[in-house]
């Protein structure tokens, strides 16, 4: 089954607007007390196995994805300096671990903190600035308004400054659409693109296996079941606010108050939705025992998973692993927008027609790999562009989506005030 399409749009719609007024922004905080619960007892550890990391679609140049991730995290420190010194003029990043470089974007002249960073990066890796026609915050306003229109199904800056891209989901026959009032900026057409799509999905029958079947200490990437069987995916082990054990998810899967609990076999009691943020698509699970920092990796039937060392935050370029429950890890997956703050980043398989997420997948955790860590990126919020590539899982075989809508870690973190859970690695 799919969710209801019409329930779906306008809500994924708003995701990607970038838009805030007020009154859609309102977070309110309708939690209850929280009653007091026993300290958990001692709890059998899972297996530590990390497995290994598939080299599907794995880009030339590199031994492993390890090897490539580990190139990565190299320059997206280089970038992380750039976007503190801050400055007006930012048009974007682009951190392609295949391109062994950073390159910056910016239009007019470089304040001296930005250039100042960019010399100390060039000491570690080659650091290219270009000149931007227009700057992030110009094009993102111009995207606003081709997706206040209702014209299209999605539009975004390019990271290079160079203009928009506008997705449709008609065929190039049909046109391009006319934005009323004409456009601002230079922009590009995309067409048979179809809308941004929640990822809950039907409940599973299926044999309990971990990533199916959690058990306490609770990790990432497994699958759990609300009231009325639709089923997401956890996303990462927290400690709240208030210092209670936690699991990240996506804010459409589930309303406060609800008990969640495992979904194949016995339907075991896990936590409850205890805060959420439905306009940006993230929430927080109070678990009633405890979690730990590690996810699942892996195929959707998978009882092995890695650390969590740390968040981190997302650049165009990047490659990320998307752990869903339904569909398992896709590593080939690529970043091609990341708005301000990392708050919504959006990313697509490398093979053309290839399965990036499918349904259920939603709340699961976005990674990079390490030797035996695992780095955080990001909690999957929704799919795009519908594919019958998705491997047989959970449901059987499986419809899916070659885009995934993401959401920045480093971002529901700061939201809900929660601190990631890590673990040792090796």
């Amino acid at each position: 089954m799919r969710a209801p399409l019409a329930l779906t749009v306008a809500a994924a719609l708003a995701i990607v607007a970038g838009a805030t007024p007020a009154a859609a922004a309102d977070d309110p905080d309708p939690r209850p007390q929280r009653p007091p619960i026993a300290t958990p007892g001692p709890v059998p550890d899972k297996p530590p196995a990390a497995g290994a990391v598939s080299k599907e679609d794995l880009p030339a140049g590199f031994a492993s994805w390890e090897a490539m991730f580990d190139e990565q995290n190299r320059l997206n420190d280089i970038a992380d300096r750039i976007i503190a010194a801050g400055g007006a003029g930012y048009a974007g990043l682009i951190v392609d671990p295949t391109l062994h470089d950073v390159r910056l974007y910016w239009k007019g002249a470089l304040p001296d903190a930005v250039a100042r960073a960019v010399d100390t990066g060039r000491a570690t890796a080659p650091v290219r600035v270009y000149q931007a026609d227009y700057t992030d915050e110009e094009l993102r306003a111009e995207a606003a308004r081709w997706i206040a229109s209702g014209l299209v199904s999605d539009a975004y800056p390019e990271a290079d400054g160079s203009g928009v891209t506008v997705e449709v989901a008609g065929p190039a026959s049909a046109g391009a659409p006319q934005l009323p009032g004409g456009a601002r900026t230079t922009y590009s057409m995309k067409y048979g693109e179809g809308p941004v799509v929640p990822l809950e999905g039907e409940s599973a029958t299926a044999s309990t296996f971990y990533r199916q079947q959690d058990t306490s200490p609770y990790w990432g990437g497994a699958q759990f079941r609300r009231p009325g069987g639709w089923v997401c995916t956890t996303g990462f082990a927290v400690t709240d606010n208030e210092g209670y054990p936690g699991m990240l998810t996506a804010g459409h899967c589930g309303t406060p108050g609800e008990q969640i609990t495992t979904s194949s076999g016995p339907q075991n009691p896990i936590g409850q939705v205890w805060w959420d943020w439905d306009y940006q698509d993230i929430a927080l699970i109070w678990i009633y025992s405890d979690v730990q920092g590690r996810v699942y990796t892996g195929p959707w039937n998978s009882s092995y998973g890695r650390s969590i060392n740390s968040a981190k935050t997302n650049y165009v370029g990047n490659y990320v692993c998307v752990n869903g429950a339904t569909s398992g890890e896709h590593c080939a997956v690529k970043v091609y927008y990341v708005s301000p703050s990392d708050v919504t980043v959006k990313a697509e398989r490398t093979k053309n027609g290839a399965c990036a997420v499918a349904h259920g997948d939603s709340g699961g955790p976005v990674i990079s790999q390490s030797t035996g860590a695992a780095f955080g990126y990001g909690i999957i919020s929704a799919g795009q562009s519908s594919v019958d590539t998705c491997e047989a899982g959970p449901f059987g075989a499986n419809d899916g989506y070659h885009k995934v809508h993401f959401k920045g870690l480093k971002f529901a973190l700061n939201h809900f005030g929660a601190t990631l859970r890590t673990y040792p690695y090796y």
